[in-house]
Protein backbone atom coordinates (compact mmCIF):
# COMPACT_ATOMS: atom_id res chain seq x y z
CA UNK A 1 0.00 0.00 0.00
CA UNK A 2 1.09 3.37 -1.01
CA UNK A 3 1.86 5.84 2.70
CA UNK A 4 -0.21 8.70 0.26
CA UNK A 5 -3.38 9.87 0.98
CA UNK A 6 -5.45 9.24 -2.05
CA UNK A 7 -8.70 10.88 -3.17
CA UNK A 8 -10.90 8.66 -5.47
CA UNK A 9 -13.73 9.85 -7.58
CA UNK A 10 -16.24 9.42 -10.98
CA UNK A 11 -17.11 6.01 -12.10
CA UNK A 12 -17.27 2.92 -9.57
CA UNK A 13 -17.15 0.56 -12.61
CA UNK A 14 -14.47 -2.32 -12.95
CA UNK A 15 -12.44 -1.98 -16.19
CA UNK A 16 -13.59 2.28 -16.65
CA UNK A 17 -10.65 3.90 -18.05
CA UNK A 18 -8.64 6.29 -14.92
CA UNK A 19 -7.43 9.74 -14.98
CA UNK A 20 -4.30 9.77 -12.21
CA UNK A 21 -4.32 13.53 -11.42
CA UNK A 22 -0.86 15.25 -9.88
CA UNK A 23 -0.92 18.42 -8.72
CA UNK A 24 0.93 21.22 -8.65
CA UNK A 25 3.38 22.06 -5.87
CA UNK A 26 2.22 23.48 -2.56
CA UNK A 27 -1.64 22.13 -4.07
CA UNK A 28 -3.04 18.70 -2.90
CA UNK A 29 -5.44 16.22 -4.43
CA UNK A 30 -8.70 18.04 -3.43
CA UNK A 31 -7.61 21.14 -5.63
CA UNK A 32 -8.77 19.13 -8.66
CA UNK A 33 -12.82 19.49 -8.19
CA UNK A 34 -13.86 21.49 -10.98
CA UNK A 35 -11.84 18.76 -13.27
CA UNK A 36 -13.67 16.12 -11.46
CA UNK A 37 -17.12 17.19 -11.89
CA UNK A 38 -15.91 17.59 -15.75
CA UNK A 39 -14.62 14.30 -15.69
CA UNK A 40 -16.16 12.31 -13.44
CA UNK A 41 -19.02 10.71 -15.24
CA UNK A 42 -16.58 9.44 -17.94
CA UNK A 43 -13.20 8.20 -15.52
CA UNK A 44 -12.75 6.68 -12.36
CA UNK A 45 -10.57 9.68 -10.75
CA UNK A 46 -7.56 9.33 -8.83
CA UNK A 47 -5.79 11.93 -7.12
CA UNK A 48 -3.20 11.30 -4.40
CA UNK A 49 -1.73 13.95 -2.20
CA UNK A 50 2.27 14.02 -2.89
CA UNK A 51 4.68 13.76 -0.32
CA UNK A 52 4.99 16.45 2.12
CA UNK A 53 1.18 17.90 0.54
CA UNK A 54 -2.00 18.25 1.67
CA UNK A 55 -2.43 15.29 4.52
CA UNK A 56 -0.08 12.85 2.93
CA UNK A 57 2.80 11.80 4.79
CA UNK A 58 5.88 14.37 5.70
CA UNK A 59 9.20 13.61 4.40
CA UNK A 60 11.48 11.54 6.42
CA UNK A 61 15.06 12.99 7.37
CA UNK A 62 16.85 10.43 5.31
CA UNK A 63 14.06 11.15 2.16
CA UNK A 64 15.02 15.00 2.32
CA UNK A 65 18.53 14.75 3.13
CA UNK A 66 19.20 13.44 -0.26
CA UNK A 67 16.55 13.75 -3.60
CA UNK A 68 12.81 14.71 -2.33
CA UNK A 69 11.95 14.21 -5.87
CA UNK A 70 12.87 10.47 -5.79
CA UNK A 71 10.20 9.61 -2.65
CA UNK A 72 7.63 11.71 -4.58
CA UNK A 73 8.30 9.59 -7.45
CA UNK A 74 8.23 6.17 -6.08
CA UNK A 75 5.41 6.82 -3.92
CA UNK A 76 3.33 8.12 -7.37
CA UNK A 77 4.49 5.24 -8.87
CA UNK A 78 3.13 2.95 -5.94
CA UNK A 79 -0.37 4.55 -6.34
CA UNK A 80 -0.29 3.96 -9.85
CA UNK A 81 0.53 0.53 -10.17
CA UNK A 82 -2.48 -0.19 -7.25
CA UNK A 83 -4.71 1.09 -10.34
CA UNK A 84 -3.75 -0.65 -13.10
CA UNK A 85 -3.62 -4.18 -10.65
CA UNK A 86 -7.57 -3.54 -10.66
CA UNK A 87 -7.30 -3.53 -14.39
CA UNK A 88 -8.37 -0.81 -15.33
CA UNK A 89 -5.66 1.44 -18.65
CA UNK A 90 -5.06 4.92 -16.66
CA UNK A 91 -3.78 8.14 -18.57
CA UNK A 92 -1.63 10.75 -16.14
CA UNK A 93 -2.45 14.44 -16.15
CA UNK A 94 -0.26 16.62 -14.05
CA UNK A 95 0.09 20.57 -13.37
CA UNK A 96 3.34 22.17 -13.11
CA UNK A 97 5.39 19.58 -10.74
CA UNK A 98 2.77 17.32 -11.73
CA UNK A 99 2.65 17.59 -15.05
CA UNK A 100 6.68 17.22 -14.75
CA UNK A 101 6.36 14.06 -12.51
CA UNK A 102 4.17 12.84 -15.13
CA UNK A 103 6.55 13.11 -17.75
CA UNK A 104 8.40 11.21 -15.25
CA UNK A 105 6.19 8.61 -15.61
CA UNK A 106 5.40 9.01 -19.29
CA UNK A 107 9.53 8.03 -20.05
CA UNK A 108 10.56 5.54 -17.09
CA UNK A 109 7.35 3.68 -16.50
CA UNK A 110 4.93 3.13 -20.40
CA UNK A 111 4.03 0.17 -19.34
CA UNK A 112 1.79 1.66 -16.97
CA UNK A 113 -0.15 4.79 -19.01
CA UNK A 114 -1.69 4.31 -22.06
CA UNK A 115 -1.25 8.75 -22.31
CA UNK A 116 0.18 11.57 -20.40
CA UNK A 117 -1.12 15.78 -20.12
CA UNK A 118 0.99 17.91 -19.05
CA UNK A 119 -0.10 20.92 -18.10
CA UNK A 120 2.85 23.92 -18.21
CA UNK A 121 5.23 21.22 -16.70
CA UNK A 122 8.07 22.63 -14.19
CA UNK A 123 11.00 21.74 -16.61
CA UNK A 124 13.11 24.06 -14.40
CA UNK A 125 16.53 23.76 -12.99
CA UNK A 126 14.99 22.31 -9.56
CA UNK A 127 15.81 24.47 -7.42
CA UNK A 128 13.90 27.70 -5.96
CA UNK A 129 15.19 30.80 -4.48
CA UNK A 130 13.79 31.94 -1.27
CA UNK A 131 10.80 33.50 -0.82
CA UNK A 132 9.17 32.85 -4.09
CA UNK A 133 7.08 30.29 -3.51
CA UNK A 134 4.43 30.48 -0.63
CA UNK A 135 4.17 28.83 2.71
CA UNK A 136 8.03 27.64 3.27
CA UNK A 137 8.06 28.02 6.64
CA UNK A 138 5.38 28.29 9.78
CA UNK A 139 6.12 31.90 9.44
CA UNK A 140 4.89 31.87 5.69
CA UNK A 141 1.94 30.12 6.20
CA UNK A 142 0.98 32.38 9.00
CA UNK A 143 1.49 35.57 6.66
CA UNK A 144 -0.30 33.41 4.05
CA UNK A 145 -3.51 33.19 6.28
CA UNK A 146 -2.82 36.95 6.94
CA UNK A 147 -2.98 37.58 3.17
CA UNK A 148 -6.00 35.33 2.79
CA UNK A 149 -8.56 37.36 1.20
CA UNK A 150 -6.14 39.31 -1.20
CA UNK A 151 -5.12 35.80 -2.48
CA UNK A 152 -8.64 34.76 -2.96
CA UNK A 153 -9.78 37.80 -5.07
CA UNK A 154 -6.68 37.61 -6.78
CA UNK A 155 -7.60 33.69 -7.68
CA UNK A 156 -11.27 34.78 -8.40
CA UNK A 157 -9.64 38.02 -10.70
CA UNK A 158 -8.04 35.09 -13.04
CA UNK A 159 -11.25 33.25 -13.13
CA UNK A 160 -10.81 30.60 -11.49
CA UNK A 161 -13.28 28.11 -10.57
CA UNK A 162 -14.66 28.77 -7.04
CA UNK A 163 -14.93 25.22 -6.17
CA UNK A 164 -11.67 25.00 -6.34
CA UNK A 165 -10.44 28.03 -3.98
CA UNK A 166 -10.87 27.18 -0.64
CA UNK A 167 -8.73 23.85 -0.76
CA UNK A 168 -6.29 25.60 -3.31
CA UNK A 169 -5.67 28.46 -0.12
CA UNK A 170 -5.87 25.52 2.64
CA UNK A 171 -3.12 23.35 0.88
CA UNK A 172 -0.40 25.84 1.23
CA UNK A 173 -1.20 26.41 4.71
CA UNK A 174 -0.61 22.05 5.05
CA UNK A 175 2.33 22.01 3.02
CA UNK A 176 6.01 20.16 4.81
CA UNK A 177 7.88 22.94 5.98
CA UNK A 178 10.53 20.84 5.98
CA UNK A 179 10.35 20.15 2.23
CA UNK A 180 9.67 23.86 1.12
CA UNK A 181 12.70 25.03 2.79
CA UNK A 182 14.79 22.51 1.80
CA UNK A 183 13.82 24.86 -1.73
CA UNK A 184 13.91 21.89 -4.03
CA UNK A 185 10.91 21.74 -6.32
CA UNK A 186 11.15 18.98 -8.38
CA UNK A 187 14.26 16.79 -9.66
CA UNK A 188 17.88 18.31 -10.16
CA UNK A 189 18.47 16.61 -12.71
CA UNK A 190 18.49 17.75 -16.72
CA UNK A 191 14.48 18.24 -17.50
CA UNK A 192 15.55 17.78 -21.25
CA UNK A 193 16.51 14.04 -21.07
CA UNK A 194 12.99 13.62 -19.10
CA UNK A 195 11.56 15.18 -22.57
CA UNK A 196 13.08 13.26 -25.04
CA UNK A 197 12.33 10.14 -23.46
CA UNK A 198 8.66 11.05 -23.19
CA UNK A 199 7.35 7.16 -24.52
CA UNK A 200 3.74 7.29 -25.02
CA UNK A 201 1.37 9.88 -26.32
CA UNK A 202 1.35 13.09 -24.74
CA UNK A 203 -0.59 16.10 -24.91
CA UNK A 204 1.84 19.35 -23.52
CA UNK A 205 -0.36 22.02 -22.75
CA UNK A 206 0.67 25.91 -21.67
CA UNK A 207 -0.82 28.85 -22.04
CA UNK A 208 0.37 32.27 -23.53
CA UNK A 209 1.28 34.50 -20.38
CA UNK A 210 3.17 33.96 -17.30
CA UNK A 211 3.54 30.61 -18.15
CA UNK A 212 7.29 28.35 -17.50
CA UNK A 213 7.15 27.15 -21.09
CA UNK A 214 7.43 30.93 -22.48
CA UNK A 215 8.60 32.16 -26.04
CA UNK A 216 12.58 31.23 -24.55
CA UNK A 217 12.11 27.98 -23.24
CA UNK A 218 9.25 26.61 -25.89
CA UNK A 219 11.55 26.27 -28.83
CA UNK A 220 13.72 24.14 -27.23
CA UNK A 221 11.23 21.79 -25.84
CA UNK A 222 9.92 21.54 -29.38
CA UNK A 223 13.27 20.52 -30.77
CA UNK A 224 13.43 17.69 -28.41
CA UNK A 225 10.12 16.30 -28.50
CA UNK A 226 10.09 12.88 -29.56
CA UNK A 227 7.12 11.72 -32.49
CA UNK A 228 3.57 11.56 -30.73
CA UNK A 229 3.99 14.08 -28.58
CA UNK A 230 1.80 17.06 -29.49
CA UNK A 231 2.16 21.08 -28.33
CA UNK A 232 -0.69 23.30 -27.44
CA UNK A 233 -0.96 26.92 -26.35
CA UNK A 234 -3.97 27.73 -24.72
CA UNK A 235 -5.11 31.48 -25.60
CA UNK A 236 -5.69 33.70 -22.64
CA UNK A 237 -3.98 31.37 -20.17
CA UNK A 238 -1.46 31.86 -17.99
CA UNK A 239 0.48 28.84 -16.21
CA UNK A 240 -2.72 27.73 -14.37
CA UNK A 241 -3.74 27.08 -18.04
CA UNK A 242 -7.16 24.61 -16.49
CA UNK A 243 -8.40 27.23 -14.22
CA UNK A 244 -7.96 30.44 -16.32
CA UNK A 245 -9.37 29.16 -19.61
CA UNK A 246 -11.08 25.94 -19.05
CA UNK A 247 -13.15 25.86 -22.42
CA UNK A 248 -10.09 25.93 -24.20
CA UNK A 249 -8.15 23.68 -22.45
CA UNK A 250 -10.80 20.98 -22.20
CA UNK A 251 -11.50 21.14 -25.80
CA UNK A 252 -7.95 20.41 -26.59
CA UNK A 253 -7.55 17.58 -23.26
CA UNK A 254 -10.77 15.92 -23.99
CA UNK A 255 -10.26 15.10 -27.62
CA UNK A 256 -6.58 14.17 -26.60
CA UNK A 257 -7.99 11.57 -24.12
CA UNK A 258 -11.06 10.56 -25.82
CA UNK A 259 -8.68 9.66 -29.12
CA UNK A 260 -6.64 7.47 -26.33
CA UNK A 261 -9.84 5.49 -24.74
CA UNK A 262 -11.55 4.37 -27.75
Amino acid sequence: MSRLVVHDFGLNRPGAPTLLLLHGYSDSGTNWSDAVAHWQHRYRIVAPDALGHGSSPRYTDAELAVDPSVAMYDTTIEVLEQVVAQGSRVAVVGHSMGGRMAGVIAGRRPDLVVAAVLEDPAWISGEIPPGSVEAFTAAERERWQVERDLRLAEARASGWPESELEAWLDAKRDLDPQFGARGQLVSPDPWQAEVEALAVPTLIVTGDRDVILDDNLLPEVQALVPAGVEIVIVPDAGHGVRRENRAGYYAVVDAFLDARFT
